[in-house]
């Protein structure tokens, strides 16, 4: 059949050897054939010899299919060397391989040398793979570092990586410093990412330094990240001072985030003090808010007043309760909260007086009442007293809402003007006495800011906002 032309014939019969195990007879055959252009021929007998281990046989034909164009000889040949753990000659066979265009076979010969713990070549290889468009390469190479604990040549390759625009490498690189204890380098390299574009970086290294309680570095961190547009950060510093006792340090913070837009770092300063019992501090921080248009301020306020027993400080904010935008009903339950925790408080001490007055009021005994009041309480406060309970008590008749109005006037005259505010109220909306709630609306604290309107304008604004 090959004498007729048939050329498959010959590689029939190189076959029809080796299965034979006459080898010399099949190369002759994978020879003919080879020689009738059939280059598959000459890998085939390649690989006939490799698996009878016969090497330098085999390498002798996967180098005349290699030069008769089947460049994947070259790799063939380099992986049967590989196997065999020679190492040189599989490399020449990796970069004929390499030269023929197959670029992979670079990586796959950095791997041979570094899984031989031959670091040297193994970069050496890695480098080429990375100059010939392999980016991964030096990212490979940084890493078989990294994992024999070769930590200044992983840094210095993830710095080459960083520097070719693979942004995460450096990241990479500050975590295993840090996974390391190496927290100065750590920071460099988060530094580093953070000044070319990535703001995430200067957050995580300063949870790296609060997470190993190294607070004023964290702290550090937390600063430069708020000053570079995180807004955030300023509160995670604050909470860290707050944690650490140190208040001024924190309101400090917490006024840099309160000045920079965040409404309600204030009134959290305003609650680290409350918590901590500097009421004084706490009141400073809610009136901040309160200035700048934050109506939540107020009730806290007056509460935290009002549970240490301070009953005149927490009037004053129920003053701010109608400017803050409350209706006058939210004003009358703060008011009768005070009223209920000074009648607790006083009896106390002197019950024995306290209870003959209640009997007084709920006979309407007003003037005895509030002479027993007297005993326990100032007399503004007694007649304030005494005015609450009318008015709760109160039929809605004109006669009952005049008692009310006479008790809030004593207490009044007495020194308790903040109910010049409800006086004006009932005048106005319960009375429909507009002569008279206009001149209680100019006895009350809130005609101090607002002088120069004409009567009328005064009354709109009674009527529009005390509804």
């Amino acid at each position: 059949a090959f004498n007729a032309g048939i050329k498959e014939a010959a590689l029939t019969y190189a076959e029809m050897y080796q299965a034979m195990n006459k080898f010399d007879k099949a190369e002759k055959w994978y020879q003919t054939a080879f020689k009738t252009d059939i280059t598959d021929a000459a890998l085939t007998c390649a690989n006939m010899y490799k698996k009878e281990y016969k090497f330098s046989k085999a390498e002798e034909w996967y180098e005349k299919a290699f030069d008769a164009g089947i460049t994947d000889a070259a790799l063939t040949c380099a992986n049967m060397y590989k196997k065999e753990y020679e190492f040189s000659k599989a490399e020449e066979w990796y970069e004929k391989a390499f030269d023929a265009g197959i670029t992979d076979a670079t990586i796959t010969c950095a791997e041979m040398y570094q899984n031989e713990n031959n670091f040297q070549k193994a970069e050496e290889w890695y480098i080429i793979a990375f100059q010939n468009g392999n980016k991964e390469a030096i990212i490979t190479c940084a890493k078989m570092y990294q994992n024999k604990n070769n930590l200044q040549k992983a840094e210095e390759w993830y710095i080459i990586a960083f520097e070719n625009g693979n942004k995460e490498a450096i990241i990479t690189c500050a975590e295993m410093y840090q996974n390391n204890r190496k927290f100065q380098k750590a920071e460099n390299c988060y530094k580093l990412a953070f000044e070319n574009g990535n703001k995430e970086a200067i957050i995580t290294c300063a949870e790296m330094y609060k997470n190993n309680r190294k607070f004023q570095k964290a702290k550090n961190c937390y600063k430069l990240a708020f000053e570079n547009g995180n807004k955030e950060a300023i509160i995670t510093c604050a909470e860290m001072y707050k944690n650490e006792n140190n208040f001024q340090k924190a309101e400090n913070c917490y006024k840099l985030a309160f000045e920079n837009g965040n409404k309600k770092a204030i009134i959290t300063c305003a609650e680290m003090y409350k918590d901590k019992g500097y009421l004084s501090e706490a009141e400073d921080c809610y009136k901040l808010a309160f200035e700048s248009g934050n109506k939540e301020a107020v009730v806290p306020c007056f509460y935290m007043f009002l549970k240490d027993n301070q009953f005149q400080k927490a009037r004053e904010w129920i003053d701010r309760t109608l400017i803050a935008g409350y209706d006058a009903k939210i004003k009358q339950e703060l008011s009768d909260a005070i009223a209920t925790n000074e009648l607790y408080q006083n009896s106390q001490h002197k019950s024995n007086s306290l209870f003959p007055g209640i009997q007084a009021l709920n006979s309407k005994n007003y003037e005895d009442a509030f002479k027993y009041y007297c005993q326990i309480s100032p007399k503004a406060d007694a007649a304030r007293h005494i005015g609450d309970f009318c008015r709760k008590k109160a039929n809605q008749t004109t006669q009952d809402i005049q008692t009310v109005l006479y008790w809030y006037k004593e207490a009044y005259n007495y020194g308790a003007l903040d109910l010049a505010e409800t006086i004006m109220f009932i005048y106005y909306h319960q009375l429909r006495d507009k002569k008279s709630a206009l001149a209680w609306f100019k006895k009350s604290q809130l005609y101090t800011n607002q002088t120069q309107l004409s009567d009328d304008e005064i009354l709109k604004i009674i009527s529009n906002t005390y509804q």
